[in-house]
């Protein structure tokens, strides 16, 4: 499979409820696979591929907008804007907590870049990605959660030797993470035996 799944990779792919998203759930609705990038204007990219299973949401309490709409580009999960009813919550009745196994959820996932980056750096992109997860996914980070997330990077393109270039990667990292979760929300597909809707039926509902 994994042999297969080699030999026909390519830079157009189905998201959502296709491939490491099928059959993800995402707190009260279905997840789904989800990728973003962004390129610099000096140069050089930074992308995200994510397959969202956690415990907790991608959706607001209202179950109308995406915990990432600040960082929206395009409409590319819909356009719902940002929520203006946020009442304080924990957020857990929104989880799937009770719902599954609870060695059944993760959201796993890689950064990549074609900037030249040491051992060191990379593990620093990893850590600003977990960022993108709490700002995509709420709550996020729980016991029942095994999230991982891999860094690499192409080398193609000589490090940035201002230290505020490097911080500004680390935040297009995470802003990259928090899109590329809530595209994968956003792109499932409503399949039959479904467990929880998706997130368009719930919002669109």
């Amino acid at each position: 499979m994994g042999r297969k799944a080699l030999l026909s990779a390519d830079t157009n792919f189905d998201i959502g409820s296709a491939g490491a998203g099928f059959g993800a759930l995402c707190g009260i609705t279905k997840g789904g696979l989800g990728t973003s990038s962004l390129t610099f204007e000096a140069g050089g990219t930074v992308g995200a591929l994510i397959a969202a299973n956690p415990v907790g949401n991608a959706l607001t309490p209202d179950e109308k907008h995406f915990w990432a709409a600040p960082f929206e580009i395009d409409n590319e999960f819909g356009g719902y804007g940002v929520s203006q009813d946020i009442p304080p919550s924990l957020g857990i009745e929104q989880s799937k907590l009770g719902a599954l196994h609870p060695q059944a959820n993760t959201t796993i996932g890689v950064i990549a870049t074609d900037f030249d980056l040491d051992k060191a750096e990379l593990k620093r992109l990893a850590i600003a990605a977990h960022d993108g997860l709490a700002r995509a996914i709420y709550p996020s980070h729980l016991p029942y959660d095994g999230d991982l997330i891999f860094a690499v990077s192409t080398g193609k393109i000589e490090k940035p030797k201002d230290p505020v270039l490097l911080s500004t990667l680390s935040s297009a990292t995470a802003h990259c993470v928090a899109r590329a979760v809530a595209r994968g929300v956003y792109h499932a597909q409503a399949e039959d035996g479904d467990l929880k809707p998706t997130g368009g039926q719930l919002m669109d509902g």
